[in-house]
């Protein structure tokens, strides 16, 4: 809700404070995004913000034809990108995306007004030590218009509730045989599925198993890799739905077709006189 992040002082150390900078993520940048006046622009999706929110926009303004409660004055500004570094540990940042921002003339860095914190596995760390989930918005509910071509309250907090409700779940398949065209190339596809309706893969990085590099994340479900030497490999997979969360999925795979060659020579030999 509006103003918690202030009136909570979350930039101090205390046990207040750690709810809203630590675990919600609302590290407090400024008390009005809107300078004081009700918001006048739309909330739109961050660039961060997973594909299931591309569409949102929120009213928060007095619209006459509205039903919200006219009453954000004091949406806060988070920061973008919270406790980067924790405790000054290189190359370690706490899970926290930011989901939505207010597209004014008064943000002191991106107007970032939503922020979602759960821990997402990856290639990197497949396993997880944070099991909470939570999203913290600035703006309160109640002040959400219900208007034609605007987020309705109850559409945002479907959306929401469907990001930390959401399971995903992948298996890796060998489909050589139906998609390489050369004895050379091992392919692989993923089998995606999640609890909630309609939820689908968006990007995958694949570890082949064989030492070679993790791949960039592809779009397409479907990979291929020539290997050097045949013989047995745990093939791994990241997934990020629609939703934003993401899972890893492992299998051990026999690979026939590899790029190793034995070469038969003929032996010359001189004649015996």
């Amino acid at each position: 809700g509006q103003d918690l992040a202030s009136v909570w002082n979350s930039t101090t150390t205390n046990n207040a404070s750690f709810l809203y900078a630590s675990t919600l993520g609302g590290e407090y940048l400024q008390d009005s995004v809107s300078d004081g006046d009700l918001p006048t622009l739309p909330v739109i999706p961050a660039a961060s913000a997973p594909q299931a929110l591309a569409g949102v926009r929120l009213d928060l303004s007095d619209n006459v034809a509205g039903d919200g409660a006219a009453n954000q004055y004091y949406v806060d500004e988070i920061v973008s990108d919270p406790n980067l570094q924790p405790d000054g540990q290189d190359g370690k940042a706490y899970p926290y995306a930011p989901l939505l921002y207010y597209p004014g003339p008064f943000n002191v860095e991106d107007g970032t007004v939503a922020m979602a914190h759960r821990e997402q596995p990856n290639l990197e760390k497949p396993g997880i030590s944070y099991y909470g989930r939570s999203i913290y918005t600035t703006f309160g509910l109640e002040g959400v218009n219900d208007l034609s071509g605007f987020t309705s309250r109850a559409e945002l907090l479907s959306l929401f509730m469907d990001w930390a409700m959401d399971e995903p779940q992948a298996t890796i398949v060998n489909t050589t045989d139906m998609y390489s065209d050369t004895t050379m190339i091992t392919t692989f596809a993923v089998d995606f599925s999640s609890n909630i309706s309609g939820t689908t893969g968006v990007t995958y990085r694949w570890d082949f198993g064989d030492g070679t590099p993790y791949t960039n994340a592809y779009t397409s479900s479907v990979a291929s890799h020539s290997y050097d030497v045949c013989g047995n490999y745990t093939v791994r997979v990241e997934v990020v739905d629609s939703l934003g969360n993401s899972v890893v999925a492992s299998e051990n795979v026999p690979v026939g077709n590899c790029a190793s060659y034995i070469i038969y020579l003929p032996i010359a030999a001189k004649a015996e006189e």
